[in-house]
């Protein structure tokens, strides 16, 4: 899990550093909301880099200790990646209905 959680760093990385300029389908943080105008969309990959990094970056600490001290947490460490998704999202949507007028 260390592997992944590092490869979605690498992810988060890019995507905070290199955010999708205009609205597309190919990436990006893609919901109907964050693609409903320029405005939302910047926010939202934004926003939501910003939160995915830190979690990742969490994540990959988490799984490099668990490692460390030869504890089999793959299926907790998936469970927190799941809910790290979640409150991304949920967050996420939260700042981008704030910032509509």
């Amino acid at each position: 899990m260390t592997i992944a959680f590092l490869l979605l760093s690498v992810v988060a990385f890019i995507f905070k550093f290199f955010p999708p300029r205009k609205i597309n389908f190919l990436y990006g943080y893609r919901t109907s909301r964050s693609m409903k105008n320029t405005e939302n969309w910047n926010l939202a990959n934004k926003y939501s880099s910003n939160l995915m990094l830190t979690s990742m970056l969490f994540l990959l600490f988490v799984s490099y200790f668990f490692d460390l001290i030869n504890f089999d947490a793959e299926n907790w460490l998936k469970g927190l990646l799941i809910l790290s998704f979640a409150i991304t999202i949920y967050l996420t949507e939260n700042k981008i209905k704030q910032n509509e007028v």
